[in-house]
């Protein structure tokens, strides 16, 4: 098992994805699929991004940082969410499982607030002064599942939004003693 200083030098790589609502699985339960991935490398200036309609070939060329041993993964809520949701979709595309992976979740790696302020990354983020992350509201969802060319623009830049908010999230969180050590994560 890795130790918190040998996690410290791996090369840390951040990623979010959007999904839309699937078909409907009976009773209140709605399949989801994915929509669009982003992700880099720490600091995030250059940041990948694949966008609604993404190919087989595109997604394990986009997933292949996190087959590398020697990265450490950096989400929002990633644990939970991003990363169990982008294993099924490689499954359901055909393509291999992730490997076990170690993680830096700024939900779940977060020291206990006792709920007393939300842990949502727009929350984090204005909290800890971090100016990266946007906002889209329902109508703008809407819009991007019509498939309007300007929605998908603003697809893009809040897809990208997120992975810089993490990483900087991230970045600020350690230097504040806020955030535990990366947790283990098996598909």
């Amino acid at each position: 098992m890795a130790t918190w200083r040998t996690v410290s030098t791996k090369r840390v790589w951040g990623f979010d994805v959007e999904a839309r609502p699937g078909p409907w699985g009976g009773d209140d339960f709605t399949f989801k699929n994915m929509l669009s991935l982003a992700g880099g490398y720490e600091p995030g200036n250059r940041i990948e991004y694949l966008a609604p309609g993404f190919t087989a070939g595109a997604l394990e060329d986009f997933v292949a940082p996190l087959r590398d041993s020697n990265v450490l993964v950096v989400a929002h809520n990633g644990i939970r969410y991003d990363l169990p949701f982008l294993n099924g979709t490689l499954l359901k595309m055909g393509l291999s499982a992730l490997p076990p992976l170690r993680v830096h979740d700024t939900y779940s790696c977060l020291k206990k607030t006792g709920y007393a302020f939300s842990k949502s990354l727009g929350n984090l983020a204005k909290r800890f002064g971090v100016t990266h992350k946007g906002h889209m509201g329902e109508y703008d969802w809407e819009l991007v599942y019509a498939g309007d060319p300007q929605a998908l623009d603003n697809l893009r830049t809040y897809n990208i939004g997120d992975v810089r908010t993490t990483l900087e999230l991230r970045r600020v969180l350690v230097e504040r003693g806020l955030l535990l050590p990366p947790k283990n994560w098996t598909p």
